[in-house]
């Protein structure tokens, strides 16, 4: 089910943080693309995706600014993503949900229409693989999967009007970690051995985005 406990719990999560910091001074709503994921940020593959939902090329956000506009946090949902796909042995079913909260300290003012603002991101990621199988392979498997990204988080912020602007965001991730669980639903082996887990741990890779924000 979609809207499973984990789901739950990073909207929660989202709306705890909301409502927490929801005082600062100046707001804004923020629409991204997810450019590009490249290097490590692409290990392990869940966190690539099968990519066949639109809703996977965007993110949506608050941005909640304090007085100097510098000091600064984003929360939002970085990723959607549901989608299928058929391989040589089965038919894949991906469902991604990502959720993304952001602090920033330090930044610059250029002019009037040009600003830096750097910060750090934890994204949390929960998703599911459902594996179908064809007549090769005998039996479904199903994988879940938790993991935690911390990155680098600078923005370029392009101002087009006294509310609207552009946010260009090179990330730079730090560390990956995850744990993945694989369930082979084989009727002929006691439950405990059709489940297998294992951690992971990755560092490095670069996450593009380009958003289009507006301040109320």
């Amino acid at each position: 089910m979609f809207f499973s406990k984990n789901y739950l719990l990073l909207c929660s999560f989202l709306l705890f943080t909301t409502i927490a910091f929801g005082q600062d001074k100046q707001k804004a709503v923020k629409l991204s693309a997810n450019l590009y994921r490249g290097g490590a940020a692409n290990e392990p593959d869940f966190l690539h995706g099968i990519d066949e939902s639109i809703t996977a090329f965007f993110s949506a956000g608050i941005v909640l600014f304090n007085d100097d506009k510098f000091r600064y946090q984003e929360i939002g949902i970085s990723r959607v993503s549901i989608g299928e796909k058929k391989i040589i042995n089965a038919k894949i079913e991906q469902t991604i949900l990502a959720a993304k909260y952001e602090y920033g300290w330090l930044g610059k003012q250029f002019d009037d229409n040009f600003a830096i603002r750097l910060g750090g991101a934890l994204e949390l990621i929960h998703g599911k693989n459902h594996f179908t199988p064809t007549p090769i392979q005998e039996y479904p498997i199903e994988q879940k999967f938790n993991g935690a990204m911390l990155s680098f988080s600078p923005h370029l912020d392009v101002r087009l009007s006294e509310r609207l602007f552009i946010d260009l965001n090179p990330s730079v991730v730090l560390l990956t970690y995850y744990f993945e669980q694989t369930r082979t639903q084989n009727p002929t082996l006691p439950l405990r051995a059709q489940k297998q887990g294992s951690f992971g741990l990755n560092a490095g890779g670069i996450l593009w985005q380009m958003g289009v924000g507006y301040k109320f």
